[in-house]
């Protein structure tokens, strides 16, 4: 897979994870059937996507605004977290 597929891959994983903050916000304590939280489940999730796309990155200014969104994503769902 060539860096600009790579690239592309985290822009849009950076973008649906803004989506999905958005609407977690308005209800972070929503519950999933598995009986975690849904902000709980979903950082987890975009952590261990994070690792991936950390090994991707390299040290161009596009990557680092990318993984600048996936980290504030990270910690907002982190907070979010915390009050629920």
């Amino acid at each position: 897979m060539t860096i600009s597929r790579k690239l592309d891959i985290a822009e849009q994983l950076a973008h649906y994870s803004e989506l999905l903050l958005e609407r977690l916000e308005q209800n972070p304590t929503e519950v999933l059937p598995s009986g975690r939280t849904a902000c709980s489940r979903n950082r987890e999730g975009l952590t261990e996507r994070m690792e991936l796309i950390r090994g991707w990155a390299t040290t161009s200014p596009q990557w680092n605004a990318v993984l600048y969104r996936l980290e504030h994503c990270s910690n907002r769902l982190s907070k979010l977290e915390e009050q629920g």
